[in-house]
């Protein structure tokens, strides 16, 4: 038989999310994720474009800023990096719980 401990610890558990109760919060998750990793992502880009070229971190910033202003930063990154890795990291994140079973 049950005790009074099994049935108030029974009752006080909530079942899964489903799916579409997921999507905003995935989405919102992936879209933070993508905005916070933007700069480290650019910076890696650079680094690696122009790996042998012996230049600080600061002065490949400049160098791009430069060559494509200051909403260079937005139109050739971050608006395609969060279209792009949003919607690539609430696929993942939503397949976890099916795959994952």
């Amino acid at each position: 038989e049950k005790s009074h401990h099994d049935i108030v610890a029974a009752s006080s558990q909530k079942p899964s999310p489903t799916l579409l109760q997921s999507i905003g919060p995935i989405l919102a998750a992936s879209f933070c994720t993508a905005a916070i990793m933007y700069p480290l992502d650019l910076i890696r880009a650079l680094k690696m474009a122009n790996a042998g070229a012996k230049m600080s971190t600061a002065e490949l910033l400049s160098n791009f800023r430069k060559a494509h202003g200051y909403t260079g930063f937005f139109t050739q990154g971050l608006v395609p990096e969060l279209a792009r890795s949003t919607w690539m990291r609430f696929i993942k994140f939503s397949l976890f719980p099916v795959v994952h079973v």
